[in-house]
């Protein structure tokens, strides 16, 4: 028994040296390694982040415009972004606010939502028609478009990974009002929260890393006028005296005018720009080919010759 004591005795006494040496010895010495080895170096964000409304053509003041409003993170991460924008209301009508990140990026959310009688949003809805109501005002003076977008899943209630890249935030669309030049800009100061912004992960609510800003300028222009299409000329000579129908085909001539042919023009009374149409085989006035338009000289034309017989 006695030996057995001093048996478990001696490895004790040796395990506490073995012990002792890997703590003054060996453990300095690995931090020691371990503390000569190089940082890593974090990943440099972007410094160049930006809002942008490409550049357009020339506008015919029958024509929407459509624009693009593009974000450019600049490797940065972000979890939301803050849109603001002017024009002038003289010149232009916001119709259309299109959030196309919201399916094809993480910043699926986008506010002000759609809120029900309580006040809640119930279904995380974009309430584009109240931004677009609040932009256009009364029609005169500048108009603001003012919303946002943050990477949150509304329907599933999770928040999203952070953007990082270039996409198209949302498109706008514009009715001209009036042949003017005009700018589309944002409201921008760098570093001002208040304003349009772009929002880092890791952030607080101070931050915001948006550089710059890329405005939009262009001319509404008058339509260039188009060179008056073909009349239609009808299926026979017989035409212009009022005989559109043949064998119950507009067009088709039969050498009379009767009840059929009156149907016809009946059907197309009082249109306009009517050559090249279908509807321009009822445009019999002025002879032979008319003017583009069915009106009550196409009517005489034909009453003249209803129930006669046709040169």
């Amino acid at each position: 028994m006695k030996s057995s004591n001093r048996s478990l005795g001696t490895f004790l006494s040796f395990g506490a040296i073995v012990l002792m040496v890997v703590t003054v010895f060996l453990v300095p010495r690995l931090l020691n390694k371990f503390t000569k080895l190089p940082p890593i170096a974090p990943r440099a964000a972007g410094t160049n982040a930006s809002l942008a409304l490409p550049v357009s053509s020339p506008i015919a003041s029958t024509q929407d415009v459509s624009v693009p409003i593009i974000v450019n993170t600049d490797t940065n991460q972000i979890i939301g972004v803050d849109v603001m924008i002017n024009f002038d209301r003289s010149v232009l009508t916001l119709v259309d606010i299109n959030p196309v990140a919201a399916t094809a990026t993480t910043l699926k959310t986008f506010v002000p939502c759609v809120k029900d009688a309580s006040g809640d949003c119930p279904t995380g809805t974009f309430d584009k028609q109240t931004v677009i109501n609040n932009a256009n005002g009364n029609g005169t003076g500048t108009g603001l478009i003012q919303f946002g977008a943050s990477t949150f899943n509304w329907s599933t209630q999770t928040v999203t990974n952070p953007y990082v890249g270039i996409t198209t935030l949302a498109i706008l669309t514009f009715a001209p009002k009036k042949v003017e030049q005009t700018t589309v800009s944002f409201v921008f100061s760098p570093g001002n929260t208040t304003d349009s912004n772009m929002v880092p992960t890791p952030s607080n609510a101070s931050t915001d890393i948006l550089a710059s800003v890329t405005n939009l300028t262009f001319t509404v222009t008058t339509p260039t006028p188009t060179s008056p299409a073909t009349p239609t000329p009808g299926g026979c000579a017989t035409r212009q005296y009022g005989d559109l129908e043949g064998g119950g085909v507009e067009g088709g001539c039969d050498g009379d005018v009767d009840i059929f042919d009156f149907n016809i023009l009946y059907k197309y009374f009082s249109r306009t720009n009517v050559c090249g149409t279908p509807a321009g085989v009822a445009d019999i006035n002025p002879l032979p080919d008319g003017d583009c338009q069915v009106n009550i000289f196409d009517f005489n034309e034909l009453y003249k010759w209803f129930s006669r017989s046709l040169p």
